[in-house]
């Protein structure tokens, strides 16, 4: 029997782990002219109009049970009308609580389930071993912005020229200093190898975006930029870290002390 990610009654940490997740998503695509975020009466839609559907979403589901199908077929055949990809996450916040049962029912399976996970920013160690040669600094720069698009972009065979297009467009929301999402970039010997993200929202430290290349694998890189978010969140007075984690990744998070907190799916549209 399928198990469903969404709880009858999520506690307010969980709806600020939602809430940050969503303004990690919307933040660039909001800001853009030639993006779009669409705001429906319980359901958000985003749309960067490239071909990844990293960037195209549709999420926030908070449907009531009256009209959800109705609501749920018209964003997606406005959705699979654009041509580009989309994926539907599914929270514990998600509303109605049947809506992966519906979406299964359309013909959208679970591409991926990542565990929601929160941890106390007082009990952060204060230092992580840094890797060998490793520097970590916040991206300021358009050079380095697009040292951190190459790391994503380069995740796949071939690499996706829509990642490094994005955040170029990104460029000018992102490298504002007062930005909630501020980008992290770790340099092995100068090479870019790492990246993570810091997204201040719903009231805590967001952790997303932690991708490592893959020949600087298994050196702890992950490990020493998601401390290096969690710092930062720390410093800018936040009291709690959160974020969503692979099953590859969970292990490296209770490390540091993250404890779980619910489960988030992504649909694919097929």
């Amino acid at each position: 029997m399928y198990e469903s990610v969404i709880d009858t009654a999520p506690s307010p940490l969980v709806e600020a782990v939602e809430e940050n997740l969503l303004g990690h998503v919307v933040l660039i695509q909001d800001r853009l002219p030639d993006m779009d975020v669409e705001r429906r009466d319980g359901l958000v839609v985003v749309d960067s109009g490239l071909g990844v559907d990293t960037f195209n979403k549709i999420l926030a589901a908070r449907l009531a049970e009256r009209d959800a199908d109705a609501r749920i077929d018209e964003a997606l055949a406005d959705v699979r009308q654009t041509g580009r990809p989309f994926t539907w996450w599914v929270g514990p916040c998600s509303r109605p609580v049947d809506l992966e049962a519906r979406l299964r029912r359309r013909g959208l399976r679970e591409q991926e389930r990542e565990l929601g996970m929160t941890i106390d920013l007082t009990k952060v160690p204060d230092q992580v071993p840094l890797p060998a040669a490793t520097t970590i600094e916040r991206v300021a720069t358009a050079a380095q912005l697009a040292d951190f698009a190459s790391v994503l972009a380069n995740l796949g065979d071939p690499p996706d020229r829509d990642i490094q297009h994005f955040f170029e467009r990104a460029a000018e929301v992102v490298l504002v200093s007062e930005c909630p999402m501020r980008l992290f970039v770790a340099t092995v010997d100068g090479e870019p190898a790492a990246v993570s993200e810091l997204f201040i929202g719903g009231g805590i430290a967001g952790v997303h975006m932690v991708a490592t290349a893959e020949a600087f694998r298994r050196r702890g890189l992950g490990m020493a930029l998601t401390w290096k978010v969690l710092d930062e969140g720390r410093r800018a007075g936040l009291t709690v870290g959160a974020l969503q984690a692979s099953a590859e990744g969970q292990p490296v998070y209770e490390r540091l002390g993250f404890e779980p907190c619910g489960y988030f799916s992504e649909y694919g549209l097929g």
